[in-house]
């Protein structure tokens, strides 16, 4: 516990006097605020929550968990009876009960590719209080059959590579690969000590949605306006880490069933272009010693500064992975059109992102490591199109050039009023790390700490 003896005092005090927990007999997951950190915010917060607490209907049950005062607020996340704790050391104790006890032993240390990724995961989460309040609600909701590993599913990876010849099948069966936490919209192909890893952002699906919804209804007149945008900040803000991500637990808003099915099946297809992306950096050789620039690069939500090392590719290798996404798959119509189609929808949603970067989180810019997304789009079309052939027309359902040309028109359009319009308009909140919902589909607004 990094505190000073003052505060630990008070902490402890808390703990065995509200809760009712005597942390040299318990281990306690929780979380600490002090109001020095932003006097004027925690003010209000205190506020709110002492009138949730005269009137809240779950008031008694949240007072069992939650304690705010003058000086910091404390949230109960979990505790466990250190005498019916199974065998953990306690320096690997931060890791319970979010990895079973299997899992640490597996990560602490890593013994292969396999448990590095694992082990990535597992850090990200334990580095970040917010994070963990997501996934030990995650746990509580099934703690007998719950582990890290199976919680990020495999099945977008194991689809992309049923596409694949067999040989390259072979090839990808051995890189572990799944979803997990990235500083970025995409991937990543990581030379780790045990091996090659793909990690995919997990927010990514949550990013692909709710752009996907920005874009196609923004500047049209059959959607609400206000919610179109709010869709593309929600979108923006969860890559530039300032949307919280708890979307399982706090829905932003119930979308109309078409369109959500709709914006649910385009992002699936932009996932596999993803996936193959990143496998076609593995096999192409990007990796290789002699290949690979390599840096470093902090997995988010982060607070521990630990680094990994992950490949950043020249422009090339990124046009030539972006190609080989697609024509690794062989030449399939059904599947080219598929992944071909998925590509520009992503590219066209970077580049909304990017542009909102540069003024949302102008702290975070850095040197480009990819071409940027429009170059992407045109030169992923020309190297499709120069394998068809007259026996082999694999385009029928391919965006035409027109088509294209047209969506990065009205990518344009859309992203002048997201800069000039939308985003001066509400600067100061859209910065502000928390949640923002559609004020047309919201549902009953849920309080944070009370409902989850």
């Amino acid at each position: 516990m990094k505190t000073d003896p003052g505060n630990y005092k008070k902490i402890k005090g808390v703990l065995r006097n509200r809760f009712g927990l005597d942390i040299e007999e318990n281990f306690v997951n929780f979380e600490v605020n002090w109001r020095r950190k932003d006097p004027e915010r925690y003010d209000q917060i205190r506020e709110t929550y002492r009138e949730h607490f005269k009137t809240h209907p779950n008031r008694e049950a949240v007072k069992k968990r939650f304690y705010i005062d003058e000086d910091f607020s404390i949230y109960l996340q979990s505790s466990h009876k250190y005498s019916e704790l199974p065998e953990i050391d306690p320096e690997n104790l931060l890791y319970f009960p979010i990895c079973r006890p299997e899992e640490i032993r597996r990560i602490r240390p890593p013994k292969n590719a396999s448990d590095y990724l694992l082990a990535m995961m597992a850090n990200a989460i334990a580095d970040s209080p917010r994070l963990k309040r997501i996934f030990l609600k995650r746990w509580e909701a099934n703690p007998q059959s719950w582990s890290l590993s199976g919680y990020f599913d495999r099945v977008a990876f194991g689809e992309y590579m049923r596409k694949l010849p067999s040989e390259k099948q072979a090839i990808c069966s051995n890189i572990p690969a799944h979803f997990g936490f990235l500083s970025e919209p995409n991937g990543a192909c990581i030379r780790s000590p045990h091996g090659k890893v793909i990690v995919v952002s997990e927010l990514l699906k949550v990013y692909l949605y709710y752009m996907n919804l920005g874009l196609l209804t923004a500047l049209t007149d059959d959607f609400p306006q206000v919610d179109a945008f709010t869709a593309l900040s929600i979108a923006v803000r969860m890559m530039l880490q300032l949307e919280t991500p708890d979307f399982d637990l706090d829905p932003r808003g119930k979308i109309p069933t078409d369109l959500h099915d709709l914006c649910t099946s385009m992002a699936e297809g932009q996932l596999q272009f993803v996936i193959g992306h990143e496998y076609a950096h593995a096999l192409l050789g990007h990796l290789d010693a002699s290949a690979a620039y390599r840096a470093t690069v902090i997995l988010v939500p982060t607070e521990s500064g630990e680094a990994r090392e992950q490949y950043v590719p020249e422009y090339e290798q990124e046009f030539a992975a972006d190609a080989a996404s697609l024509l690794q798959v062989g030449l399939d119509p059904a599947a080219l059109t598929a992944l071909t189609n998925g590509a520009t929808w992503f590219f066209l949603g970077l580049e909304i992102l990017n542009a909102s970067a540069k003024v949302l989180r102008p702290d975070m810019a850095k040197e480009d490591t990819h071409p940027d997304p429009i170059s992407r789009i045109w030169r992923l079309r020309r190297e499709l199109l120069a394998r068809k052939s007259p026996d082999r027309d694999f385009t029928a359902e391919l965006y035409s050039d027109t088509d294209v040309a047209s969506w990065i028109d009205r990518v344009n359009s859309i992203k002048k009023v997201m800069l000039e319009a939308w985003m001066p308009e509400r600067l100061d909140s859209l910065r502000i790390y928390g949640s923002i919902y559609f004020p047309t589909f919201r549902g009953p607004a849920l309080i944070d700490r009370f409902d989850y």
